[in-house]
């Protein structure tokens, strides 16, 4: 691992590890707001998506996606976007409906904006997160195809908990979910493949219970 990847691995950890903290002692004050800006954001900036890269609530064509990013300097023609970002406030479930609301479910929502919205691409990726479990998605097949497939969940989770393995399981097995997060979502690691036209990689199989 270079300088550089090691400092964004830690900057990482810390990050997820403060955030943690902070959105679990707001109580009934938390939201999505909170959220954002307490885990998602620094998240974004860290794997080289500064707000000047970043459209939020990018609206086309009835969809309003979180945070659209970019690989490069955003003007107004973007273009295709590196990643679709769905924002949900920490603890919110992927896969149910709001309760009483004829809503999608999150799972649902992420799928219907990489299949829709006029930036997603076919090197596109789509994220759905609560600023501490990360579900990636990508498009299948050729720059026609609406095919959505899920490609892993990453969950940090175990990094504000109280029972952990030792230290060195530990380490490794957050060191191994931060390397797939960075390789899938850090803008350069993107921008390689694109230029280079390399798929996604394949998805991997971290078991995520410590």
């Amino acid at each position: 691992m270079t300088t550089i990847q090691a400092d964004r691995h830690a900057k990482l950890t810390e990050q997820f590890r403060n955030g943690i903290r902070h959105v679990k002692d707001m109580g009934n004050l938390l939201n999505e707001a909170i959220t954002r800006s307490t885990l998602i954001e620094p998240a974004l900036e860290t794997l080289g998506y500064p707000p000047i890269y970043r459209i939020p609530e990018y609206h086309e064509q009835g969809n309003a996606p979180d945070e659209t990013c970019f690989l490069r300097q955003v003007n107004a023609k973007p273009g295709e976007a590196a990643i679709i970002l769905e924002a949900k406030q920490y603890g919110t479930p992927f896969d149910a409906a709001p309760s009483g609301a004829r809503a999608d479910s999150p799972d649902r929502q992420i799928r219907r904006y990489l299949q829709q919205h006029t930036a997603s691409g076919p090197n596109t990726i789509g994220v759905l997160t609560d600023g501490v479990r990360w579900r990636i998605y990508r498009r299948t097949g050729d720059a026609n195809s609406n095919d959505i497939e899920f490609l892993d969940e990453y969950d940090f989770q175990p990094l504000d908990s109280a029972r952990q393995p030792t230290l060195t399981e530990f380490e490794s097995a957050v060191e191994n979910r931060l390397t797939n997060l960075v390789e899938l979502l850090a803008r350069d690691q993107i921008e390689y493949r694109t230029v280079r036209r390399r798929p996604p990689p394949p998805r991997a199989t971290c078991g995520h219970p410590f």
